[in-house]
């Protein structure tokens, strides 16, 4: 279980979520991370910067250090909630917490591949963002709300890292900054209107 509550006024995509993880929450599994991340990134969409992290605050490990080894497994959705939180630190900049440690992110780096640079990486982004926006409103509601939460957290990643990474491969990367905020800013307005209008 996690800590949140169901409110009146919840939309019924948000509610169905928090019902499922009060019900059943395990923090050593993906999936349930995974969820709650989920969940925490629609409560960003729809305003409640406070709420969403409430509920990362209470489930997220700081480090990847803090996992035990047998559940590591775990990291890229926790380093996911991590990011997410740091950008509603931004925000939410007067709350008394310990800041995110984005390096430590960039250090246990969910988002590449073994062999892959953070340019490679971005300029794939950057092409599967432009499928998405494309064809997502053929799907059901439920995964519309789910493919754009996943493209909010893709590029929530570029934007809360982009200092580390420029300090490691600054000659890589020029005026990305604002290509970036602009997707982050247009996946969120979609993502908020599905959360509206789903029932």
């Amino acid at each position: 279980m996690i800590h949140t509550e169901i409110n009146e006024d919840d939309e019924p995509t948000i509610k169905r979520l928090k019902a499922r993880l009060r019900k059943k929450f395990n923090p050593d599994k993906e999936g349930d991370v995974d969820s709650a991340v989920r969940l925490a990134n629609y409560l960003v969409a729809v305003g409640r910067m406070d709420e969403a992290a409430q509920i990362l605050e209470g489930l997220l490990r700081f480090s990847y250090r803090e996992l035990p080894e047998k559940v590591q497994h775990v990291w890229p959705a926790n380093a996911q909630g991590l990011v997410l939180l740091s950008y509603i630190d931004e925000f939410e900049n007067d709350r008394e917490r310990k800041s995110v440690p984005i390096r430590g992110v960039l250090n246990n780096d969910y988002n590449l591949s073994e062999h892959e640079t953070h340019f490679q990486k971005l300029l794939y982004d950057y092409r599967n963002n432009e499928w998405i926006m494309k064809i997502y409103g053929e799907e059901s509601c439920k995964f519309r709300c789910e493919m754009l939460s996943q493209e909010c957290l893709t590029f929530l990643y570029w934007r809360q890292t982009w200092g580390e990474i420029l300090f490691l491969e600054a000659q890589r990367f020029e005026d990305e900054q604002e290509k970036i905020d602009g997707i982050i800013k247009v996946v969120y307005e979609k993502l908020k209107d599905e959360i509206v209008k789903c029932k």
